[in-house]
């Protein structure tokens, strides 16, 4: 069953603040249990698994939830293809195990990629339910789904890790948080176990994968391969200190981002399917992922020294300012965040790939170049490659959604209000007593608290769109608590 726009973000919003606090909960844990060394060997092996991801996900759910109609041939081509390139993964990456090991400086990692060198094979299965999920947009399941998926995973890794696993634990939770995914997938869509692989449209298929694995695939690549450089040129303990910084970069894009980039997809693809503008639903998701996202991303680059030891502990204190850097650049690549999903819409797919494959090499000689001078510049270079990037993207996204530059422009300006009055209390708090000393954790609540009030009051003052879906929410969940009440007191 279909739901509204409006219900889909809930559901979203929702799920991915469950999925995120999950991860959160991993990230704090697992920094108070391995050693920097450790969490070196464990960012190498999610380096790895995200490069399996990349090379494994040709983008045929979106192929799925583009398409006017669809079939049981064409899932079954889908599966064909999926399957095909997942078993040739897991076999390369299996056997070449010892030469990645080789490339990092370190044999440890060996059994690590050969556990998660299955993952890729395992969420072929997950292909097709998973897409239809979205296509129909039934976001409470698929929102429901990457919850218990998260949750499994995190459960699993904190407790090899307890048992003594140390850095292997990022394998199990991978493996452990996929078998799940599959097993939930198939009994939210029912009826998808016997699909046969098929020939059936293979090679339009292919050509979009191939396509897609040129856009989103090769900025995964670049950013994983990025990482697996620093670890070479830096070390292993450099390593685990700067993905204390991209961890939680990498998370609160795919948690809080992911899902009102799920949302917006589907939404975005009804009115291309209707073959109308795709203007205003457009502007809409701007002004909802930036009223979010950015007091968020640019609150954390504010308080980034006093989170680190507090959340990690004073010996991750070297990921403060790596940190603060890369929440920059993250609000910066909001700006253009949707411009993935409008190419696909668009079918111009190889446009965007000219772009991706400009802007992911300028990316991985920024970073590289970075890393000559210490992990802090490492993470500049990742803030010039955005700033690169969002002077490519921008014209191209005012073409293909007929949205006007002064428009657009008056919705960076308004959200940029709402961010700059939810950050102050905190920038507030540091010219107080200084970017070197730890505030009183009292403080710093008093701070984030304060941040919230601005929002809110900055969303008023602003009229900003968000704040009637606010008010419609207050509204209908008052009248629920209403109905509660009243059929307490029947009974």
């Amino acid at each position: 069953m279909k739901m509204s726009v409006r219900k889909a973000f809930a559901w979203s919003f929702a799920g991915q603040g469950l999925t995120l606090f999950a991860m959160l909960v991993a990230l704090v844990w697992l920094s108070r249990i391995l050693t920097p060394y450790e969490m070196g060997a464990y960012a190498t092996g999610q380096a790895v698994n995200g490069i399996l991801a990349a090379l494994s996900a040709l983008g045929l759910g979106s192929y799925i939830i583009r398409e006017r109609t669809v079939d049981r041939e064409v899932l079954g081509g889908a599966l064909f293809i999926t399957l095909t390139l997942s078993l040739l993964l897991t076999v390369v990456t299996f056997v070449g195990a010892e030469a990645i090991a080789v490339a990092v400086g370190d044999a440890k990692i060996i059994p690590v990629v050969r556990l998660i060198a299955f993952v890729p094979l395992i969420n072929a299965f997950e292909l097709v339910p998973l897409a239809l999920l979205q296509r129909e947009m039934r976001f409470g399941a698929v929102s429901l789904l990457l919850a218990v998926r998260a949750v499994v995973g995190t459960a699993v890794a904190i407790s090899a890790a307890l048992l003594g696993a140390r850095y292997m634990c990022v394998a199990y939770g991978a493996v452990a948080a996929s078998l799940i995914s599959v097993i939930g997938s198939h009994l939210a869509a029912p009826g998808h176990l016997r699909l046969v692989p098929s020939l059936a449209r293979w090679r339009t298929m292919l050509l979009f994968g191939v396509k897609i694995l040129g856009v989103g695939g090769l900025s995964i690549l670049a950013m994983r391969a990025s990482e697996l450089v620093l670890g070479s040129m830096l070390g292993l303990a450099a390593l685990g200190i700067y993905s204390r910084a991209s961890t939680v970069y990498n998370t609160l894009y795919s948690s809080v981002f992911g899902g009102i980039g799920r949302v917006l997809m589907a939404r975005l693809a009804v009115d291309q399917r209707a073959q109308v503008s795709l203007r205003t639903s457009y502007i809409g998701g701007l002004h909802l992922s930036l009223a979010v996202m950015w007091p968020v991303l640019l609150g954390i680059a504010v308080l980034a020294g006093p989170a680190v030891q507090v959340v990690f502990g004073p010996e991750w204190v070297g990921a403060s300012g790596p940190l603060a850097i890369l929440m920059i650049a993250q609000a910066i690549a909001m700006i253009f965040g949707m411009s993935y999903e409008l190419f696909i819409l668009r079918d111009e797919l190889g446009r965007q790939v000219r772009f991706e494959s400009i802007r992911s090499l300028a990316g991985l000689a920024f970073f590289t170049f970075g890393c000559f001078f210490g992990i802090e510049a490492a993470a500049y270079g990742r803030l010039a490659e955005v700033l690169f990037a969002t002077f490519m993207y921008v014209p191209q996204i005012l073409r293909m959604t007929d949205v006007r530059a002064r428009e657009f422009a008056r919705a960076l300006f308004t959200n940029a209000i709402i961010a700059a009055a939810s950050i102050a209390p905190g920038a507030i708090l540091l010219l107080v007593v200084g970017t070197s000393a730890l505030p009183p954790l009292l403080l710093i609540g008093a701070s984030i608290l304060g941040g919230a009030i601005f929002w809110l009051v900055a969303v008023h003052l602003v009229r900003h769109p968000l704040e009637s879906e606010l008010l419609n929410a207050l509204y209908k969940g008052r009248v629920a608590l209403g109905q509660f009440r009243r059929s307490g007191n029947s009974t």
